[in-house]
């Protein structure tokens, strides 16, 4: 999935992709979904360290409700 320049907000389209992801892994047993979040260059390292921390955040909120 995809991220606006500077966004953690998760798309529509994403948001539907995740919810099918989440229907899927609640009939799978033994498997771990691991979910990283990253930046472009845009911006200081610091701001894109807690932009790539908030975007996988926001993800694992979305799959655990």
């Amino acid at each position: 999935m995809k991220f606006k320049v500077g966004s953690a907000t998760i798309s529509p389209e994403d948001e539907e992709k995740l919810k099918q992801l989440a229907q899927t892994a609640t009939d799978l047993k033994g498997y771990i979904i691991e979910v990283m979040g990253y930046a472009d260059a845009t911006g200081s390292a610091a701001m894109n360290t807690k932009l790539s921390e908030e975007r996988a955040r926001t993800v694992i909120t979305y799959l655990v409700h």
